[in-house]
C-alpha cells in the first residue's frame, strides 16, 4: 500500500518539499468523476524557480519515481514538436493547402531536423552546462538549438547551403559540383 494514500496533498507536498532527498518523489491516488488518477509531486530540479515543487497528474500506475522518469523523457518530446510549430522552424504559421505539399514540407523539416541535430552534435560538449538544485546539470541551449544556430552560418545564400549539405553527406569526400550549383 503507497504510505501516501493517507496524507493530504498539502502534507505530501510538505513532505517532498522538506525532504533532503533531492529525488524525493510521492504519489497520491485519487478519482475523478470515476476515473482512477494519481496525483505526483517531485522537486523541481531547476534552480532558482517560483516553484520548488512539479505537479504532475496521471492515469500511469507504476510508481512514482517511474511516472516522474517517463514524463522527463516524455517533455523532450514536446521540445521537439515546439521546435517544429513555434520555436524553430514555424510549421503552424504555414498553410500549404494540399496534402502532397504538406507532406513534401514535412520531409524537407525532418531532413533540416536531423541536419540540425548532426551539426549540433559536432561541438556539443563545448556548450556550457547549468546546475540544478537536486545537483543534476544539463547544457544550456538544446542539441538542435545549438546545430541551427550553428548552420545558420552555411545559410547565407543556396550556394553556401549546397556545399555545406554535400561535404555532409558525402562519404567520398568528392569535390563539390560547383557548375551544378550556380545553375540553380
Amino acid at each position: 500500500m503507497n504510505q501516501s494514500e493517507g496524507r493530504s496533498y498539502e502534507q505530501l507536498c510538505n513532505k517532498v518539499k522538506r525532504s533532503k532527498v533531492t529525488s524525493k518523489v510521492l504519489k497520491k491516488p485519487f478519482f475523478l468523476e470515476g476515473m482512477p488518477l494519481n496525483f505526483v509531486v517531485l522537486k523541481n530540479r531547476k534552480l532558482n524557480t517560483d516553484d520548488p515543487l512539479v505537479y504532475l497528474v496521471t492515469s500511469l500506475s507504476e510508481p512514482a519515481r517511474l511516472v516522474a522518469d517517463k514524463y522527463r523523457m516524455r517533455w523532450k518530446i514536446e521540445a521537439f514538436f515546439k521546435h517544429m510549430k513555434t520555436n524553430g522552424f514555424s510549421l503552424e504559421a504555414i498553410n500549404l493547402g494540399t496534402e502532397s505539399r504538406c507532406q513534401l514540407l514535412m520531409a524537407i523539416v525532418v531532413f533540416a531536423y536531423v541536419i540540425s541535430i548532426k551539426e549540433g552534435l559536432k561541438s556539443y560538449r563545448k556548450v556550457r552546462m547549468k546546475q540544478y538544485a537536486d545537483g543534476g546539470e544539463e547544457r544550456e541551449e538544446s542539441v538542435f538549438r545549438h546545430g541551427i544556430n550553428n548552420l545558420m552560418r552555411f545559410c547565407a545564400n543556396l550556394t553556401t547551403f549546397c556545399i555545406h549539405l554535400f561535404r555532409q553527406i558525402s562519404r567520398n569526400k568528392m569535390p563539390v559540383p560547383i557548375l551544378i550549383l550556380e545553375n540553380v
